[in-house]
């Protein structure tokens, strides 16, 4: 799932995603035991990484590089 999630040939106009992928795959290919994992946090239990990081991103001014391939 997460090699569609980074496939650039499927979302190639997104530029960020081109550099995260980029340092993702550099963050796991330098040790074996480096990780990614996922959590499922429902928002009603306001776990408080969960609100902190909620809070983060309602306050982000996303900066569209194409504003014309929005979707």
């Amino acid at each position: 799932m997460v090699q569609k999630d980074f496939d650039s040939t499927i979302h190639s106009y997104q530029l960020q995603l081109i550099a995260i992928s980029k340092d993702l795959g550099l963050f796991l290919k330098k040790y074996l035991s480096n990780t990614i994992e996922f959590w499922d946090c429902f928002s009603d239990e306001e776990w408080p990484l969960y609100v902190s990081m909620n809070n983060d991103m309602k306050k982000f001014n996303l900066i569209l590089l194409f504003p014309c391939k929005n979707s």
